[in-house]
């Protein structure tokens, strides 16, 4: 499967969307909160689907080829400079030295790069400079390199989701195309999530409205079962299939991770 490191991907629910696809029928999907693109990605690069569009609304890809030069770049300047790869936290000199050749780089990549020098529990919240103390994970491109050749494929904008959803809520000629809804969680307010991603109950309820002007069939992600079908129901959608699983957040703490399809 190829992926790239993202923060709540959907990679896990992979199968189980494609299981969806196969059995509707559906030829094309279309992601109004794409985030790293996963389930289009590889529905498209397994020829299950015939066309995918994403919202890449904030111009994740747009700067990702960039990313991965400065990262191969930062890398190679951090073996120079004797850092060695390791779970463990970096010796305070090394660590001086990560974090004055990283001051370097525009604040707009940091984020990224933090799946290969930030501790997994701070790379969710705002980047700080001190926060890069580590050296670890798979430090190649290539695989990252061959995701965005994929991406190439694939019918990429950036809009809001209402002005998507208006734009991609209706087949046209042969096509069947399913939605794939994963929007900030509405009960996502947690030390896990920063308060720019809390999307609250006022935005989800615009959420259903914009939902239910559409045309397509949907499957939509939520952190809580009850609620999420509580409002789909409440909004009148039909309800065909309902499946959670516990998502890991960090070592201690889980979650529920539900998706429902829909069928309009």
């Amino acid at each position: 499967m190829l992926t790239i490191p993202f923060s709540g991907n959907k990679k896990t629910r992979y199968k189980e969307v494609a299981d969806i696809v196969k059995r509707g029928g559906y030829n094309a999907v279309y992601e109004p909160f794409a985030g790293s693109a996963v389930l289009s990605v590889n529905l498209y690069n397994n020829k299950i689907i015939e066309k995918a569009v994403i919202n890449d609304y904030d111009g994740l890809f747009d700067i990702y080829p960039e990313y991965l030069d400065i990262k191969e770049k930062l890398v190679a300047d951090c073996l120079a400079a004797g850092l060695v790869k390791q779970k463990e936290l970096q010796p305070p000199d090394k660590r001086e030295v990560l974090q004055d050749l990283v001051s370097k780089i525009d604040k707009k990549f940091w984020h990224l790069l933090a799946n290969n020098f930030v501790f997994s529990g701070r790379r969710s919240t705002e980047i700080r400079l001190q926060d890069f103390r580590y050296f670890m994970n798979e430090t190649g491109t290539e695989e990252q390199r061959a995701y965005l050749k994929i991406i190439d494929n694939l019918v990429r904008c950036s809009m809001d989701y209402k002005q998507f959803l208006k734009m991609y809520g209706r087949d046209y000629l042969n096509e069947k195309g399913l939605m794939i809804v994963d929007p900030p969680y509405m009960n996502a307010h947690q030390k896990s999530y920063s308060n720019e991603q809390y999307f609250g109950l006022g935005k989800t309820l615009q959420l259903m409205k914009a939902l239910r002007t559409q045309q397509r069939d949907f499957i939509i992600f939520n952190m809580n079962r009850c609620d999420i079908t509580e409002l789909l129901s409440l909004f009148d959608f039909n309800i065909q299939e309902v499946r959670s699983r516990y998502a890991s957040q960090c070592a201690y703490s889980v979650r529920d991770d539900c998706m429902v399809y829909v069928k309009v």
